[in-house]
């Protein structure tokens, strides 16, 4: 279960930590205040940078804090770089910081959580479940009972996740991230047909929520239903239009439905709107026999094995095999070989290239199993160049 709630623990954290008035909390700037002789309480400048999301501000106030310093509040300390490291995804350190905050003295429930937090993001899912037990004021929140259900699940304990699960949708009806944490449980479970009907649920009730709409297209193609698929995510794109999830998930239901053409349109939409696409919208576009748009969209893509993979199929469906051949290397490098067919590919282009030794080669390298009536024709034509 990846889909849990994040903790509202920080925000708890922060209000636990200001002191009823500080100096800071008046407006006064900590450098002005620093001319005029007065100490900054750098503690409650972190506390509010965490609160507005100014994480490099909370960061540099708490660098000017020493633990150690007689009169330094540790638990609040350790309580406030914990939920800072959390929020920068730093879970080991966060956990190490919150269990000295704790041993500190800081009994906030709020530490608590966070704390699990931590340890679930640590993979540490049973001591996650130890550290809300052990804090028994500790409210039934929302961002709680998703935790708990979430450590259940990695714990294999599937029954009593949905149990807990259960249970907070029916204490937090109106918790869109809960229900769309029970909708990814079912999914996960193959129980397609009630995932479906809860997402379409989810989406009636919390319509201007994208992730729901994505669970019930999900859930739609897992059912089989690619025409409904289809309109779920036609009617979620013109909700959504500037979410490119949306629009390259329909590429991918018009890829399946054998609209190569469609699917190829879209993928250079979603791409368009999100560079992290490009890769596999240059796919699409290589299914639709579109190879300049395919070349444009693929050096647009990030760097990395996979792009090495999709160029050099590109190029070699293209015609461009001079240029396909040079990729040779760095195909070598990333283990692309161990699929037959692109040791095939390569083999013909060096063949097509008159490089009649190198293709034996490539071909003398696919596993006898893998041998397709394609290699057995070339093999016969490099056979018959004298190689």
């Amino acid at each position: 279960m990846k889909a849990v709630m994040r903790p509202a623990a920080v925000l708890f954290l922060l209000l636990s930590c200001l002191p009823a008035a500080t100096l800071y909390a008046s407006g006064q700037p900590e450098a002005e205040r620093a001319r005029d002789g007065d100490p900054v309480d750098y503690l409650g400048v972190a506390a509010v940078m965490l609160r507005d999301g100014q994480w490099d501000r909370a960061e540099a106030a708490l660098a000017h804090v020493d633990p150690s310093t007689k009169g330094v509040d540790e638990g609040r300390f350790y309580a406030l770089r914990g939920a800072l490291r959390l929020q920068l995804s730093l879970p080991e350190e966060a956990a190490a910081d919150l269990e000295k905050a704790v041993r500190a003295g800081n009994r906030d429930p709020s530490v608590a959580l966070a704390l699990a937090h931590a340890c679930h993001d640590c993979g540490r899912y049973a001591e996650a479940l130890a550290t809300i037990g052990l804090a028994p004021g500790m409210p039934q929140s929302p961002g709680r009972l998703s935790l708990e259900a979430a450590c259940l699940w990695e714990l294999d304990h599937v029954e009593e996740a949905l149990a807990v699960l259960g249970k907070a949708v029916e204490l937090f009806p109106a918790s869109v991230p809960l229900r769309r944490q029970a909708v990814s449980c079912l999914l996960a479970l193959g129980l397609t047909q009630e995932a479906a009907l809860q997402a379409r649920a989810l989406c009636d009730a919390a319509g201007a929520d994208p992730e729901a709409h994505l669970l019930y297209a999900e859930a739609l193609r897992r059912t089989g239903g690619r025409r409904e698929t289809v309109l779920a995510l036609e009617e979620a794109r013109l909700r959504f239009p500037g979410d490119a999830r949306f629009t390259i998930s329909l590429a991918r239901a018009y890829a399946q439905e054998g609209k190569q053409g469609s699917a190829a349109d879209l993928g250079e939409q979603a791409a368009a709107m999100d560079p992290r696409y490009c890769l596999e919208a240059a796919g699409m576009a290589r299914e639709a026999g579109r190879t300049e748009g395919a070349l444009r969209l693929i050096a647009l893509a990030a760097e990395g094995p996979e792009r090495t993979r999709q160029r050099f199929l590109i190029l070699v469906e293209g015609g461009f095999f001079e240029e396909a051949v040079s990729l040779q290397a760095a195909l070598e490098e990333t283990g692309a070989f161990a699929d037959a067919g692109l040791l095939y590919a390569m083999a013909y282009a060096r063949f097509r290239t008159g490089g009649y030794g190198e293709a034996r080669a490539l071909l003398d390298r696919i596993p006898e199993a893998s041998y397709s009536g394609k290699a057995a024709l070339l093999s016969e034509a490099v056979r018959r160049a004298g190689f």
